[in-house]
């Protein structure tokens, strides 16, 4: 306490003054049979503020305590609810899989060709009418070959439409398909391991640029690439290229989404920074409603429920932070959007592997 709150608890308890005695300290001056009593107040005050100030301190390690569980109680629903997704697409996806399959199998019989069908059912039933029309024409009277040729006509016209219907339900199963690789590939990320390669992630940039290039000529998608040189991480090749694909193709459906003028320009950017890398995919497209942006990352949530599963920002997460690394998104409505991941780097190229990664294009 300072010097006027000693002397002010010395007169509050009965003393009659309080001298200043200097480095000495202080001198309280009272009637010989009051001594006692003023030294039980001030003890008893004393202690009074003592137990505030515990008191105090216990109320603060209890909302510390309070914090903490609250913390922890919502990172284990978090972690349920994921290992719920996770176990709900894992099986929903492998029976889906097993009942596609079969039926693309069967359809495959019809469509061909394949070794139980070399030309396809609907192809053979086309030429066996053809021949059939042959042998009745060279048959039949100038009056039949008039009123069956409409007939051969229709059942033509028939194998024709029923091959173009058979081939959309084929694709339509095709995609379905690859929904259900895309469930179980995020169902196995709950019991993945980060991977010990080394990954030069150029190399992957530039792989996954190239196997898009015709559908980015067709939206008229300008694609830059600007990489620290060496760039590589350690790591799992295949985790990687999921996280980079799953990224450019986001950002490639939100640039043929994009209407009207301007450009349609997808940049990636690679920077190294003391101790790990951050990487930036960037696009002009139509960007995201600041409402939507704290879901995007949520499984099974899309902004473009017509064409997308909902999950691949959530593989980018899961896989960045299998690699201890950071993401988060920035966006605009009419402006773009900008994902934004740091990780851990290795130590320098020229210390660890002695040479640049191989780079298969240049931007």
């Amino acid at each position: 306490p300072t010097e006027d709150q000693v002397m002010e608890q010395a007169l509050d308890a009965g003393a009659e003054d309080v001298v200043d005695q200097g480095p000495d300290g202080f001198e309280v001056r009272t009637a010989p049979a009051d001594l006692h009593a003023v030294g039980a107040k001030l003890a008893a005050r004393a202690w009074q503020q003592g137990l505030r100030r515990r008191n105090h301190r216990l109320q603060e390690l209890v909302q510390e305590r309070t914090r903490a569980l609250r913390e922890a109680q919502d990172q284990l629903v978090h972690l349920t609810r994921e290992l719920t997704e996770q176990t709900m697409a894992g099986g929903f996806a492998h029976e889906m899989r097993n009942a596609l399959t079969g039926a693309k199998m069967l359809l495959g019989q019809a469509l061909g060709p394949g070794p139980d069908a070399p030309r396809g059912l609907c192809a053979d039933t086309g030429e066996q009418l053809s021949r059939l029309y042959v042998w009745v024409r060279e048959r039949a009277s100038e009056e039949e070959r008039r009123a069956l040729r409409p007939l051969f006509q229709k059942a033509q016209h028939n194998e024709e439409r029923l091959e173009v219907l058979l081939g959309d339900v084929d694709a339509a199963l095709a995609r379905a398909l690859n929904t259900t690789r895309v469930l179980l590939d995020y169902a196995r990320l709950g019991r993945e391991t980060a991977g010990g390669g080394t990954v030069c992630l150029r190399t992957l940039m530039d792989a996954i640029v190239a196997e898009s290039q015709g559908d980015f000529d067709t939206h008229g998608i300008q694609v830059r690439l600007d990489f620290a040189p060496d760039a590589r991480v350690s790591g799992s090749e295949e985790h990687f290229y999921s996280l980079l694909k799953n990224l450019v193709l986001n950002a490639r459906d939100a640039l043929a989404q994009k209407q009207g003028v301007g450009p349609r320009l997808l940049h990636v950017t690679l920077e190294r920074l003391p101790g790990e890398y951050e990487l930036r995919v960037e696009d002009t497209g139509p960007g995201i409603p600041q409402a939507l942006l704290p879901r995007v990352f949520e499984p099974f949530f899309s902004t473009k429920p017509e064409t997308g599963t909902g999950l691949g920002l959530g593989v980018v997460r899961k896989l960045t932070l299998l690699y201890r690394g950071t993401v988060e998104v920035r966006s605009a409505v009419g402006q773009g959007t900008c994902f934004r991941l740091r990780f851990p780097s290795p130590a320098p190229p020229a210390e660890a592997h002695g040479g640049a990664c191989e780079r298969s294009a240049s931007s």
